[in-house]
């Protein structure tokens, strides 16, 4: 770990321990206990007593009335890290008041006595731990209703285990359902009319010379299945295909940015389709630290629920989360921009999108032109796409201005934003729609029935090209 990053989680600990301390300050002065208490939040594992006082995250220090708060002890064994950062601070809250002769306890000792006391019976029999334990469950119930005190587990949380990113399984979920597929589904059988249907019948048609009885037999049932969705519910059946579309194009995780040095912390997952998703988090790093998480095994959108990463596990530079082993880079000597903008143009200087990326966006911003919006981050321009995300928010689609769309079958090779502009005109985009329908259709036809050899031996450009 770098000086830099150092020196940012020990103001990160300054800052828990400025919560916790106004948290506990409040409490005295509710309580009427001695105002003159401090907390510290540490890293470090402690407990009040390691043989028998392990729920007890922390110990109190009489000659500086400080309350030492262990971060690590409060959340391991996945216990609630609320209820115990309340029973600790109650229970060393306590001891401040036996120490200061404050009228919430009966035992009263100053630290010479204390000392003596410690040596002279186990821990669980000193009449102060006795008088601790007893007070402690009660007093942590009027802890919780102390204002501040849900601040203090946030900043508590926060450090100890930020979030990364939100869920993304709920994001994949949500944005391939988002209100925006079905309204694309309803202007794409708008616009084609009856073209979709009359290109399928045509495929229906010539899969008819197929020789093989067995073979032809199940691209029938296929291609009649579709059919059949597709006179039913034109929209259903369309909406389901771009569904599928987007799931697609969110594809796997090639890195994930984090970028604190905004007023909200913002996440950016980069795609392997050579785009990225971006989010709002609404608990970001603390500390404030801009971080790279890169996987060999680039895992899929929707496989990754929310990752979150330890101070210890930033410090070592990898975690494990979900099955996959990420390395966590701090970034100091770029920005975040300059860091997202290197991860989706790889090696290529112009990334290139299929035309299945190219009707995912255009479905996801609802074939509208507003929809899609010009955005700069650094020194790179992006073509950003608003949707809902679910329990994530907002969520941005950024795909590099300058990208390209290029598809053989449906002659597009031009750049994105060309591209874009071109299908804003109804017969273009229908001709496209239509193209794309008719291949996707023969693809998923030949897939499901295990794809015909001797009709791709034969003469494959044939096939794409009559039907």
């Amino acid at each position: 770990m770098e000086l830099g990053a150092s020196l940012a989680l020990w103001e990160a600990l300054k800052l828990v321990s400025s919560k916790l301390t106004e948290l506990a300050g409040r409490a005295c002065r509710e309580l009427g206990l001695d105002l003159g208490v401090s907390a510290l939040a540490s890293l470090e594992r402690v407990y009040e007593d390691r043989e028998e006082g392990r729920e007890v995250c922390g110990r109190y220090d009489p000659e500086r009335r400080l309350i030492l708060v262990s971060l690590p002890c409060l959340a391991e064994e996945e216990k609630d890290l609320t209820g115990r950062l309340a029973e600790t601070l109650a229970h060393e809250l306590v001891h401040h008041c036996q120490l200061t002769r404050g009228p919430l306890c009966e035992v009263h000792l100053d630290p010479g006595l204390a000392a003596r006391v410690d040596a002279a019976l186990p821990y669980r029999l000193r009449p102060h731990e006795v008088e601790a334990y007893g007070k402690q469950r009660e007093l942590a119930e009027r802890l919780r209703g102390v204002r501040g005190f849900d601040e203090a587990v946030s900043y508590a949380r926060r450090l100890l285990s930020p979030e990364v990113v939100p869920s993304l399984s709920e994001v994949a979920t949500a944005l391939s359902w988002t209100p925006a597929l079905r309204e694309s589904a309803k202007f794409i059988v708008e616009l084609t009319g009856g073209d979709l249907l009359l290109s399928m019948r045509g495929i229906a048609e010539k899969l008819r010379g197929v020789e093989n009885e067995a073979k032809r037999a199940c691209l029938e049932r296929a291609v009649t299945d579709f059919l059949r969705k597709l006179e039913e519910d034109p929209v259903g059946a369309v909406a389901k295909e771009l569904r599928s579309v987007v799931r697609e194009f969110l594809g796997n995780v090639k890195a994930i940015i984090v970028d604190s040095d905004t007023a909200l912390s913002r996440a950016y997952v980069v795609l392997s389709s050579g785009a990225a998703v971006g989010f709002d988090l609404k608990e970001g790093p603390l500390p404030p630290l801009s971080l790279l998480l890169k996987s060999k095994q680039e895992p899929k959108f929707g496989e990754l629920r929310k990752l979150r990463v330890e101070p210890a596990q930033i410090v070592q530079g990898a975690f494990k989360a979900g099955g996959y082993e990420f390395k966590v880079e701090v970034l100091q000597r770029k920005t975040a921009a300059e860091c997202l903008r290197e991860e989706l143009r790889g090696g290529s200087k112009k990334p290139s999108f299929s035309a299945s990326d190219l009707l995912a966006l255009l479905s996801l911003g609802g074939w509208k032109a507003q929809a899609l919006e010009t955005k700069r981050l650094g020194d790179a321009e992006y073509l950003v796409i608003s949707v809902e995300a679910g329990s994530a928010g907002r969520a941005e689609l950024l795909v590099p201005s300058d990208a390209r769309a290029e598809d053989r079958y449906l002659r597009i090779d031009a750049p994105l934003r060309e591209s874009v502009e071109v299908l804003r005109d109804r017969g273009r985009a229908r001709d496209f729609i239509v193209r794309y329908f008719k291949k996707r259709s023969i693809m998923e036809i030949s897939y499901s029935c295990v794809f015909l050899e001797e009709i791709v031996a034969k003469d494959e450009n044939k096939l794409e090209v009559e039907i």
